[in-house]
């Protein structure tokens, strides 16, 4: 008997480094023969995905059944919770059409598929925006549930009671934007802590871990999975190399190196389009370096921007304005929404990298930006100061001016080196560390169980078709 996965996550039309790993989690359990369904409190956008993230990640969403997830169990009887937790299920492709036409299914289809989703059961949940969603279920048990947790910023948020997460949790749908304020921000927490205690947790980095560990109190030791990164992409050049001497040196550092011509001092930032991400911090880096005139070819800020994301449109706006007010128009530029080749285009075309955030929890745009052979500059605060190296990490805006001046004329085999670093984080080794996890949780079937399963299948439609 096939086994069945739930997969949770808010919203994938983001398409940041949160929903690749989304993406990634369900191939690793689509390729372990899991029937998957996935849960989300907006339905995907699979046009958006797929540029962002190409057609494999298009085919995975295609494969699977899309839940919407309703409110959350707060404040309600768990009885209660499991009828509202599915309002509606339907494929992938229809919720995406049905999300562009603004349609929605009639009350009756909702009882009728809620009746169904209250029927089934599955062997495996795995919650993949565990940094910010608190959602919990009695059934949790570490040999059932994993949370990949990339940073307990939801124990933060509630801390500091930040207004717009519960908003955006309210506009969502999945708490009730007339309930009681305190008490809801005291369930969150109690659920989300109750949800990491009660499910295998894992992390990108051990800043996260030691993270988790004191904000949360967890008992048993989160672990240390690093996000899938498209590595091998962003590894390969649009066009071939430019030079023998460039593909040398590509050899030797174990990596294909980037096209070398086309590169110009530009320096490249790439970010959800998010107040979170400190995008300032890019725009008084550009004051800096078109004051001394370090990098004539400015600065790019590369930003998703979710369709309906009323925050992140209202901070393109801040940020656009601040750059008028520097006198920055022309030298700093806001493309948003890049897609795959686009952004690698980008990648290609640029020397460094500049990571806006501190206590970044791992940086998969870091990786991600090395692998195309950037030179990455990074706060020396967070996951990605534990794979950048240490002469490329800043703890002020003037030491990152200095090392961008330094490393502006950074030659192939540094490039090369940086970007054979982080062949480690390639989504395959994440798909091969999950599934290793799966398999010692529910004793997953193996590929010739699978294949015998697919064949009893087909036979018995045959035999049924006589």
């Amino acid at each position: 008997m096939m086994m069945r996965a739930n997969v949770i996550h808010t919203d994938l039309n983001p398409c940041g480094g949160a929903e690749r790993l989304a993406v990634a989690t369900m191939q690793a359990l689509s390729q372990m023969g899991f029937e998957i369904d996935f849960t989300v409190a907006r339905a995907p956008d699979i046009r958006c995905i797929e540029k962002a993230f190409g057609e494999d990640a298009a085919r995975v969403l295609r494969q699977v059944r899309v839940v919407r997830m309703g409110r959350l169990p707060l404040l309600q009887k768990q009885r209660r919770a499991a009828a509202d937790m599915a309002t509606m299920t339907v494929t992938a492709r229809t919720a995406a059409a049905e999300n562009e036409k603004g349609h929605s299914s009639s009350c009756s289809q909702v009882r009728q598929q809620q009746q169904q989703q209250q029927q089934q059961y599955y062997d495996l949940f795995v919650n993949t925006h565990g940094d910010v969603l608190p959602y919990y279920l009695p059934q949790f048990t570490r040999a059932n549930a994993i949370t990949y947790c990339h940073y307990p910023v939801a124990a933060e948020y509630v801390r500091d009671r930040l207004l717009p997460y519960i908003e955006h949790m309210e506009n969502l749908g999945l708490v009730d934007p007339a309930g009681d304020r305190e008490k809801v921000w005291g369930e969150i927490l109690r659920h989300y802590l109750l949800m990491l205690e009660n499910s295998l947790v894992l992390t990108n980095s051990n800043f996260s871990r030691q993270a988790i560990k004191a904000l949360c109190g967890v008992t048993h030791e989160p672990i240390v999975v690093a996000p899938p990164v498209n590595v091998e992409e962003f590894q390969t050049p649009p066009q071939p190399v430019a030079s023998a001497a460039a593909a040398a040196a590509a050899m030797a550092g174990g990596a294909r190196l980037p096209q070398r011509s086309p590169r110009d001092d530009v320096v490249l930032v790439v970010s959800r389009l998010n107040p979170s991400k400190k995008l300032e911090n890019a725009i008084e880096l550009a004051s800096l370096l078109k004051e001394r005139g370090i990098c004539a070819g400015g600065v790019v800020i590369a930003g998703n921007l979710g369709r309906g994301d009323v925050c992140g449109q209202e901070y393109r706006r801040r940020l656009e304005d601040m750059i008028r007010a520097r006198g920055l128009a022309g030298y700093v530029q806001i493309k948003t929404n890049a897609s795959l080749a686009e952004l690698k285009a980008l990648m290609h075309s640029s020397k460094i990298y500049f990571h806006t955030m501190p206590a970044e929890p791992f940086g998969i745009s870091v990786a991600e930006a090395m692998s195309a052979g950037l030179i990455p500059v990074v706060p020396d605060i967070g996951g990605q100061a534990e794979f950048v190296p240490r002469k490329y990490q800043f703890r002020s805006l003037e030491e990152a001016t200095a090392i961008i001046a330094g490393s502006l004329g950074a030659d192939d085999k540094e490039r090369a080196v940086i970007s054979g670093s982080v062949r480690r984080f390639s989504a395959s080794e994440y798909i091969r560390s999950l599934q290793g996890l799966v398999r010692e949780l529910v004793a997953a079937p193996s590929p010739k169980q699978i294949v015998a399963q697919q064949q009893q299948r087909h036979g018995s439609a045959a035999a049924a078709a006589l």
